[in-house]
């Protein structure tokens, strides 16, 4: 489970926001329960967060923050020495940042129930800084804390606390906990397990290649054997928001007609009739006016974009409900009806739908949802974003307003109380494109005097 993450000097993050996932003291009955983590006195956890901002606030740059963590994690192991750290973008409208480190610091609960908070401060280049703690349990319930390994730039100082395979080379743009993993270190590996794309799931697309990156992969995830169930649930999820729909088939497209211009390679075209050889297709009722007669398949393509969303981000969402995971989606919303969004946020939220305690942490500027009993209001982020460019990231529980409810969280929002919004001064802008307007009306008019 993730407890926290921070990030700082990255992208518009210029100090240091942490999105938390502990739950903050709030004084009204709580909508949603948090989920109570064994082995920790007093400890639990949100089952899911939203983050809400006006366009360009930096909501996505969070999300890309742990994409770049991620990556760190499970690519720099295997690095040669002259491979740059991709996700080092520091904030640059303030001179000071600009070759300063990036950090990013993680506080999680791993499968085996051990918690551990792991930090790391790169530059372009290479890691400057490294640091893995976990946290001890004593029979009486007492939490003690044990570094296990702390690293200023080559330098290594390893606990007693770790066991295992410690002797092991790294090159200055490779992680320890990478290193360890490869390395066989038992309990390293465990560490490098949360960070799976199996386990942490992140959805960062740009709309259109959003829905038909995740139709792909769900070709892929629906022919496989082993999820045969998860793909009939699929179909009747599927046919309760759109009851024309009987279900879906995945089978093999008539490739035959496709002709390839020589300089192709073979290998390129076998790479492409791959991709291209199995079809999604919706399967209908077919009628003859009121009078059902067969059935009627069709493309997924004819589909709405909310059907196709729909399919996409189902196969993303169950494994994550399976296996007890973390799943941060960039505009979970867009192309999907409210309720349809909401659906799909009450799985996270019912113990029901979310046995094994997974956690969803989406982006959105559909307000609505606010007004739906699915968030507390320490569930409710805010990012904005200052006259300087830098961002800044706020729950509703950090604003001291007085009477604030979790049912009136919308309410607070649009009225701007707690910052997010656009700076929209509509009178000006009324103005100045009226005036544009106009002065176009008199350049054609001229132009044709002419």
């Amino acid at each position: 489970m993730l407890l926290e993450f921070s990030v700082e000097n990255f992208s518009s993050f210029k100090e240091r926001v942490t999105l938390s996932m502990l739950p903050a003291a709030i004084k009204e009955k709580r909508k949603i329960a948090p989920v109570v983590l064994s082995g920790y006195k007093d400890l639990a956890a949100l089952p899911s967060a939203v983050l809400y901002g006006k366009n360009n606030s930096g909501k996505s740059n969070l999300i890309k923050a742990l994409l770049g963590l991620q990556w760190i994690v499970t690519k720099s192991g295997s690095f040669n020495s002259d491979v740059e750290l991709a996700p080092y973008e520091p904030f640059l409208l303030d001179i000071t940042n600009k070759e300063t480190a990036t950090r990013f610091e993680i506080d999680f609960i791993v499968r085996n129930e051990k918690r551990y908070v792991f930090s790391v401060a790169f530059l372009s280049s290479e890691i400057i800084e490294e640091q893995l703690i976990r946290y001890n349990n004593s029979p009486t319930g007492k939490t003690t804390q044990s570094t296990l390994y702390s690293r200023q730039k080559q330098n290594v100082k390893f606990g007693s606390g770790l066991s295992g395979k410690k002797d092991f080379n790294f090159n200055a743009n490779q992680l320890i906990l990478s290193r360890g993993d490869i390395e066989g270190n038992q309990e390293l590996k465990s560490v490098y397990s949360f960070f799976s794309k199996n386990h942490l799931r992140i959805l960062q697309l740009a709309e259109s290649a959003y829905i038909d990156f995740l139709t792909q992969n769900f070709k892929e995830y629906a022919t496989q054997p082993e999820n045969s169930q998860s793909k009939a649930l699929i179909d009747k999820i599927l046919t309760q928001f759109d009851a024309n729909i009987l279900h879906l088939k995945i089978g093999d497209k008539d490739l035959s007609s496709i002709k390839f211009p020589e300089k192709i390679s073979d290998d390129l075209k076998q790479r492409i009739l791959q991709q291209l050889k199995t079809e999604i297709r919706t399967v209908h009722r077919l009628y003859d006016g009121e009078n059902e007669i067969g059935i009627e398949e069709m493309p997924l393509s004819k589909q709405s974009t909310g059907t196709r969303k729909l399919l996409a981000v189902l196969p993303e969402i169950l494994p994550t409900l399976q296996s007890g995971g973390v799943l941060f989606m960039d505009e979970l919303n867009t192309s999907l009806h409210t309720e349809v969004t909401a659906f799909l946020i009450r799985l996270f939220n019912n113990p029901t739908t979310n046995p094994y305690n997974a956690q969803l942490v989406s982006t959105t500027h559909d307000i609505t949802l606010l007004d739906r009993s699915l968030y507390d209001r320490d569930q409710v982020y805010i990012v904005d974003k200052d006259k300087k460019g830098i961002s800044s990231l706020s729950s509703f529980s950090d604003f001291k307003i007085s009477n604030l409810r979790s049912a009136n969280l919308a309410q607070y929002y649009e009225k701007g109380e707690v910052g997010g919004l656009p700076d929209l001064y509509e009178p000006f802008l009324h103005f100045i494109i009226s005036e544009c307007l106009q002065n176009g009306q008199k350049e054609q008019e001229q132009a044709g005097s002419r």
